[in-house]
């Protein structure tokens, strides 16, 4: 864990080093000020791994994401965000489906650089289902928190597209009487991108 986030740290400096301004000589403000809304959806890759009581019985599921994010600051942005992740014919249930939604708050250090360089709090609750034989018959929610870093890259001045990691703390590791999560500390990977307005 703590090598994990001294690697993103180094990733974030070593951005803000060589990051290049947005903007030209003599702008008061960047291009983008008078946009304080901006919508993004992504694709994320988590290290999650699924354990019954003697094995593992999957890892690594894929998952579809959505934010929306309001600033008050150039700096500072407040928002929501979801995911959504499944995974079917896993040996012992047909179909496990995991939903992530909660509050975050973004906080980009290079507000005035290309590329953006920005960290996220987030926390929330999550579900998980399990479905046997084709039902969904067991449900269990959880707490979670998550630290993350992006850099992202504009396309235009209102198009964006950004690359994240992030390293997110389950409450609870337990899904049913079976399986549980291996640990509940999982890390995940993801693309996206967005538009401001």
């Amino acid at each position: 864990m703590k090598k994990l986030m001294g690697f993103i740290v180094g990733i974030g400096l070593s951005s803000v080093a060589f990051a290049n301004p947005v903007y030209h000589a003599g702008d008061t403000t960047p291009s983008d000020a008078s946009r304080p809304f901006e919508i993004s959806v992504g694709w994320a890759h988590s290290g999650e791994s699924v354990y019954d009581q003697v094995e593992k019985v999957f890892s690594k599921t894929d998952a579809i994401t959505a934010r929306a994010v309001y600033y008050p600051a150039r700096e500072l942005g407040f928002g929501l965000e979801g995911d959504l992740s499944s995974k079917k014919d896993f040996p012992t249930d047909n179909t496990y489906r995991h939903v992530r939604y909660g509050g975050l708050v973004k906080w980009i250090f290079t507000p005035d650089t290309s590329p953006l360089v920005y960290l996220l709090f987030g926390a929330g609750t999550g579900e998980r289902k399990l479905s046997y034989r084709g039902r969904w018959n067991h449900t269990t929610h959880t707490l979670y928190g998550s630290l993350g870093v992006g850099v992202e890259v504009p396309i235009t001045d209102r198009v964006f597209v950004a690359a994240e990691i992030h390293e997110v703390y389950n409450r609870h590791r337990k899904i049913d009487n079976l399986l549980s999560l291996r640990r509940r500390w999982e890390t995940n990977f993801s693309l996206r991108g967005g538009i401001r307005f």
